[in-house]
């Protein structure tokens, strides 16, 4: 491991693809704290109680599109809606290229968009990609 592990808040409800993560983070041996919650308005209630002290301040936030009870574009729309929150580093992971040309992140809010591809190969690509951005 190389250089200081970074806070990542993974909004998933598929805990398969939860999984894949955290072995791909400990093959890749990427020091990254990793925190879940398993729907959108979690990850909204996380974000508030991390504005409040209460959470650690995620150094950037793996966004499902599909969650129960909001889904990924009412978070980012949430989020870019609140001056503060809006500057979190969001990293949106979706299954189809065509979900991305239909959800523009909000206004003055950084998101970067990464396709869940099928082969764990090019899956580790991927959290290498995510790496890259959290620590860019």
């Amino acid at each position: 491991m190389t250089g200081p592990a970074r806070r990542l808040l993974c909004v998933e409800d598929n805990l398969g693809d939860l999984r894949l993560l955290q072995e791909a983070l400990e093959i890749l041996q990427l020091p990254h704290q990793l925190e879940h919650v398993g729907d959108g308005e979690a990850a909204l209630t996380y974000l508030r109680e991390a504005q409040a002290g209460k959470h650690l301040w995620p150094d950037a936030v793996l966004l499902d599109l599909n969650l129960p009870r909001k889904s990924g574009s009412e978070v980012l729309a949430e989020l870019g809606a609140d001056p503060r929150l809006r500057q979190l580093r969001v990293i949106v992971l979706t299954t189809a290229a065509r979900e991305r040309e239909l959800l523009v992140g909000p206004q003055h809010m950084t998101v970067h968009f990464l396709i869940k591809p099928l082969d764990f190969d090019d899956f580790l690509g991927v959290v290498e990609t995510i790496d890259h951005l959290i620590r860019s």
